[in-house]
């Protein structure tokens, strides 16, 4: 029985870390507004897309590793609006 926790640990192990890995593969990072002229308009696009992916995964967000991508998408938009607010004081 203590293998069958152990493997149940693993893979939910493996769920989480897949779950996270693919919301970093495919992200938008603020890192790549930095080289950009338009860089208003890149955060407003950083933003649309983490907006779309926090409602795509609050729709799945049945299980534990769509809930914690939920989560890892709504502190990285926060991020975004706090550069994008940054980056409009900077202007004035």
């Amino acid at each position: 029985m203590p293998d069958a926790k152990r493997l149940l640990a693993v893979f939910i192990f493996l769920v989480i870390a897949f779950g996270r890995a693919s919301l970093s593969a495919l992200a938008i990072e603020l890192s790549d507004c930095d080289s950009r002229s338009d860089k208003k308009s890149c955060l407003e696009e950083v933003e649309r897309y983490y907006t779309q992916q926090i409602e795509s995964y609050r729709a799945k967000a049945n299980t534990l590793s769509n809930q914690i991508a939920q989560f890892d998408a709504q502190i990285y938009l926060a991020q975004v609006k706090i550069e994008s607010t940054q980056e409009q004081i900077a202007l004035l």
